[in-house]
């Protein structure tokens, strides 16, 4: 299902500005200590964010596992749980 999703037009246009729109927000968040330069500065404008990108790639570690399984497609689940033709074919040699 996925695949055909990215396939169509519209699709491929709602992939492009979502990912364009997350990486604008994640890619600044991530240089703003780099353009402000001073602890007490960026310092500042993290407390006013409230360190939420701290939180979103920080615990990345903990929830990942569950993100993983989520997007994991259900021809990627069938497959894992099928044997293939090959290892049949080698078993039975």
């Amino acid at each position: 299902m996925m695949q055909r999703w990215h396939m169509s037009p519209v699709g491929f246009w709602i992939d492009v500005v979502l990912l364009k729109v997350l990486v604008t927000i994640f890619f600044g968040f991530c240089t703003l200590p780099f353009g402000l330069l001073k602890l007490r500065l960026w310092w500042a404008a993290y407390k006013d964010l409230y360190f939420i990108g701290c939180f979103i790639f920080g615990l990345w570690p903990a929830y990942a596992p569950i993100v993983s399984l989520l997007l994991k497609s259900k021809s990627d689940r069938s497959a894992t749980q099928q044997p293939s033709a090959e290892s049949l074919k080698v078993k039975s040699m």
